[in-house]
This record gives C-alpha cells, structure tokens and sequence, in this order.
C-alpha cells in the first residue's frame, strides 16, 4: 500500500486508462468476477473480520484480505536486506522471494524501465502506525481504501514489493502513468509477480488503484492465476476454504 498521503486524481487515472489495457476479469464467458467456485461472493472481502488465515504466513497461496488476517506474531523468519542498488531506503523481502525480484528488476532495468524497492516487508506493529497515520489525516472510510489495517496486509508476508521508479522517489499514484508500471503490468508474471490492486477494480479487490503493489506467488502460481483471468485475491480464495 502507498506511504504518503495522496489520493488518487482524475487525470492520473486517464493518462495511464490510455497506455495501459485494463485487467480482464473474465476468464471466460461463464465467469464472474465476484466468485470461484467452491468460494463464497467478493462482496465478503471487503468487510473487515477479526477471523485468521487458513494457511500459513508462509505459504504463497495463504489469502490476506480484509476478512482474514495474520496472525499479530507472523513475521517471516527468512527475511534478507534488499542490496543496495535495488532499494530506496532500507528494505526486506523474504529469501525465497529474492532471485525472481532481482531478475525481474534486471529485466525491467535492461528494458530501460529502472525499479527500485520502495517498501517491502512491514511488520504488525509498523502496519499499525501506518493505518493509524492515514486515519488521522482521512479519517477511516478514506483510510480503508488506500491502507490496509494491521494483520491485513500483504506486506507482513515479506513477498510483497511497492515499486518506485527513482530512489528516493515517493509510493504514491504518481507511478500509476509511468512507462514502469506498464512495463510491470505486462510482465511481472513472467518473475512469479502479481497485481494486486489494479485500475477500476476497488469493489472487488477493495482498494484503490495501485499500480505499484505486486505481490509474490511463484512462476507456476502466477501463470495459473493469469490464465484464470480472476484478480488475485478472487484467484486464492479457492485455495483458501475451510
């Protein structure tokens, strides 16, 4: 999720509408992009809950979203400082998340579309003063679209990334028009990288449009989940009932 205070603007929003296709939800003509099956409706997933995940922190296919949360002890117990020259600021992922977001980043730098690590990891306790900032700048309805409360967010995993495109350049929709995120939204998978929050889709993924926000599954897990055609939270429920 972002790290300073801006809300997305209406012309940000129509540039990158211009360069980069939509997501397509519909995998085929019979799906729906409210449910899979075996899965109860999306509408659940926006509704906060204090029920905990099915799976493990840290299993990629473990589904954190508004109606299920980490547990407030989770914490990765492979996490590895991002080197230097891929991060701005101080940043962790998890080890096994590490060589495809260093390929992708080499790929994304080689294609002249530089990436740094502009957030990472987060624990319980640092998400937790992060939503709170956000409430009292917007209040908690605003809050909740743009920042995920504590043990909601996919960042406690380790495996998720908010790209920037410069160091020292801030998280925010800035990103959202630039050449990098396009050059991601074609081809983080290829690294085992997914969207999360794409444009246009907040009633279902629940959040605003962050272009910067992917989130680590695996090569295998990211190709089934693009073939799919569901996002990705949509896409673990399956894997992710009692």
């Amino acid at each position: 999720m972002k790290l300073i205070s801006k809300i997305s603007s209406a012309a940000t929003l129509a540039f990158f509408a211009f360069v980069v296709a939509p997501v397509h939800v519909l995998a085929h003509p019979t799906a729906t992009r409210e449910m899979v099956p075996g899965t109860v409706s999306h509408v659940d997933n926006c509704t906060y809950r204090d029920a905990l995940t099915l799976r493990s922190g840290d299993d990629r296919k473990v589904l954190v979203i508004k109606a299920w949360a980490l547990p407030a002890s989770y914490a990765p117990t492979d996490l590895r400082l991002v080197p230097s020259a891929y991060r701005s600021g101080t940043r962790y992922v998890r080890k096994i998340a590490w060589p495809n977001l260093k390929a992708l980043m080499d790929a994304a730098r080689a294609a002249g579309r530089p990436l740094y690590v502009g957030s990472a990891y987060r624990s319980y306790a640092t998400q937790k003063s992060l939503y709170n900032t956000y409430v009292q700048q917007y209040g908690q309805t605003e809050a909740d679209r743009v920042s995920a409360r504590p043990g909601h967010s996919q960042h406690q995993l380790g495996t998720t990334v908010d790209f920037v495109r410069a160091v020292g350049a801030a998280v925010d929709d800035s990103f959202n028009s630039t050449s990098q995120a396009k050059w991601l939204y074609y081809n983080a998978y290829k690294y085992g990288f997914v969207l999360s929050y794409p444009e246009g889709k907040e009633s279902t993924s629940c959040y605003v449009w962050e272009g910067w926000h992917y989130r680590f599954i695996g090569k295998n897990n990211a190709l089934e989940h693009r073939a799919s055609g569901f996002l990705l939270d949509i896409w673990l429920k399956q894997f992710n009932t009692p």
